[in-house]
Order: C-alpha cells, then sequence, then structure tokens
C-alpha cells in the first residue's frame, strides 16, 4: 500500500463535488397527497343518517346495533372507494393555465357607482363557464391517476376525463379534490418565503 498524502487527501475531501442543475429542477419533490372519493352516495348517506342516530342513542342494545350498522355500511362503501393520487405543481405550470382561461375567457368588468360616495366602482364579472375551466385544468395537471378498489389504475387523465369526473362525481369529493389540488399550489407561495428567510 503507498503512502497517502495527507494534504492531498484533506484537499480532494473538502473540494465539492458537482452535480446537474436540471435534473435536480426536474425531478424535485412536489408535495403529494391521496385523496378517497366514495361514488356510493346512497350508501353514504345511510352511513350519515345511521351515524348521527348513534349520536343520539343512550340504550346499550340500540347502540350495539347501531354500530354493527356502521360497519356494515363502511364495508360497503369501501367498494366505491376511488383514490386520486394528486401531486403539486410548478408555478410555470399553474400560469400557462391562467393563461389558457384567460385567453378562453378574457376577463369582463362591470362598472357601477358607491351610492353614498358617488365613487366608481369596478368588479369582475363572474363567469361560470371560465372556473369550471379552471376547475378542469387544474385537477388534470394535479392529478396523477386514480386507483379503483380492486387497485387497477387509471392514469389517461386529460380535460375530457376531468370534465366528466367535474360534473359527474360526488359533490363532497369533487370540494375535496380541488381543495387539495389548491393547497398544494398554495405551498409554492409558502416555498417561496422560506427561500427568502434567513436561518
Amino acid at each position: 500500500m503507498g503512502d497517502i498524502n495527507i494534504e492531498e487527501a484533506a484537499s480532494a475531501f473538502k473540494k465539492p463535488g458537482t452535480f446537474n442543475l436540471v435534473e435536480r429542477l426536474v425531478g424535485r419533490n412536489m408535495p403529494k397527497d391521496a385523496i378517497a372519493v366514495y361514488f356510493d352516495e346512497n350508501t353514504g348517506y345511510e352511513r350519515e343518517r345511521v351515524e348521527f342516530l348513534l349520536s343520539q342513542e343512550t340504550d346499550k342494545d340500540k347502540v350495539k346495533e347501531l354500530e354493527g350498522k356502521l360497519k356494515e355500511l363502511d364495508a360497503e362503501l369501501e367498494k366505491s372507494k376511488y383514490t386520486f393520487h394528486m401531486t403539486g405543481i410548478s408555478h410555470k405550470t399553474y400560469d400557462e393555465i391562467i393563461d389558457r382561461i384567460r385567453e378562453a375567457y378574457p376577463t369582463e368588468y362591470e362598472e357601477s357607482i358607491h351610492p353614498i360616495t358617488g365613487q366608481k366602482l369596478k368588479a369582475e364579472v363572474p363567469n361560470e363557464l371560465r372556473d369550471e375551466l379552471y376547475n378542469t385544468l387544474l385537477l388534470t395537471a394535479c392529478v396523477e391517476s386514480v386507483e379503483d378498489p380492486d387497485g387497477a389504475i387509471f392514469d389517461d387523465v386529460t380535460p375530457d376525463v376531468m370534465g366528466v369526473l367535474l360534473k359527474h362525481a360526488p359533490a363532497a369529493g369533487i370540494t375535496r379534490l380541488l381543495k387539495t389540488a389548491n393547497h398544494m399550489r398554495m405551498l409554492g407561495d409558502w416555498m417561496n418565503k422560506v427561500q427568502t428567510s434567513d436561518f
């Protein structure tokens, strides 16, 4: 075994390595989440009813009966459980979504006069079609795949598919998906604060 040059070894140890910045940027960790949506609304409604009865019941025998019914309904609901695997999106992707929306539905404003001050007011005109397009494009960008109750994976996520989802899936499930997508998007704002903080 040859002699080791201590100074060279120490210098090599201190020398920083190299890395591919592009790979780090493209492959960086985005927030992930898995949201369960139950398609069987009838069973979900019945479960809510039984849960309410259980919260009001004091008779031990009836409580036991209702708890058993609740377990049966939970098992039935699992048969209609679809898990949406979601990811956060970059600012660039979000900006592209906004650009597409503005191109399709330019923002319109209406003016009015304040009844007391006489000041001219300007308010954005609501547009349901614009909101629908935003929700469709946002979910298309954030939903990576959908897993059915048997574990099969659907990953052909397109605006057409998300448009059908928004029209036909249970409203409570849609609300959860949109809330999650918007929350993960806003994590980008939180990361901006982190980047400019001193630790």
